[in-house]
């Protein structure tokens, strides 16, 4: 009988005590499990100082919230906005080198902005006015551009003249013999550049030193109607001119 009661302990063989430990250790993880998610779970209850405070009766009844008196602001008279006229927009006063003429991008003679930092050009009376040059009209027949110029521009085909704009070189160096000279400075970012009316093609016989300031330079004018390089004028023999 001792025999039979031995052999039913769990621990008489080597595997019952295994799996004995096997499930003690598994007991403790799983309370070790619970105690650690008691301890890092935060409290769900929301303390009372941290509450807010409670509302007013008077906002609790849904009563507005009593405000001072403050004085009503005296009605005062719109700034009168400044009237359009034909060199200006949206009320900003503009310099056009074409008086009189509002200023269109890619057209005309464009538009020399004060806060430019190239100065406007000097007044003269023995250079001719970009206010001629510009008189163009362009018309597309046939998918080809025809453009008119002007009697006054026609009558100076071939003659010598002298031409005062913003010199853009073609190539590098400081003095140039094949440039541009334009109404307003091409390389301005506060500028609104003209069409290819408002640029003359220079090919000068001399050099001709750079300058950021207004250049004249006198030679043969072309005017001419199918450049290949789309160019209005030429200005042929050219020389710098004080």
């Amino acid at each position: 009988m001792r025999t039979e009661l031995v052999n039913r302990l769990p621990f008489t063989t080597a595997g019952h005590a295994r799996l004995w430990a096997v499930a003690v250790l598994a007991i403790l993880a799983v309370v070790s499990a619970v105690v650690l998610a008691l301890l890092l779970v935060p409290k769900l209850s929301t303390p009372e100082e941290s509450l807010p405070p409670p509302l007013p009766d008077k906002l609790a009844r849904g009563a507005p919230p009593s405000q001072p008196p403050s004085a009503a602001p005296s009605p005062q008279a719109a700034p009168a906005s400044p009237e359009p006229d034909d060199t200006s927009v949206g009320g900003l006063q503009l310099s056009s080198p074409v008086a009189g003429v509002a200023p269109l991008p890619g057209q005309g003679a464009g538009y020399h902005s004060p806060e430019s930092p190239f100065k406007p050009p000097t007044p003269r009376d023995d250079v001719l006015d970009w206010k001629d040059l510009t008189q163009v009209k362009q018309v597309f027949v046939r998918r080809t551009v025809e453009i008119t110029f002007s009697e006054k521009v026609e009558a100076l085909n071939g003659q010598t003249v002298r031409i005062q704009g913003f010199m853009m070189p073609l190539g590098a160096g400081e003095e140039q013999r094949h440039f541009l000279v334009s109404s307003v400075p091409l390389t301005c970012a506060f500028c609104t550049p003209g069409g290819p009316e408002s640029i003359v093609d220079v090919k000068a016989v001399e050099d001709v030193p750079y300058s950021m300031d207004a250049v004249v330079v006198e030679g043969r004018l072309d005017v001419l109607r199918n450049d290949s390089k789309g160019f209005f004028y030429r200005l042929h023999d050219a020389r710098s001119v004080k």
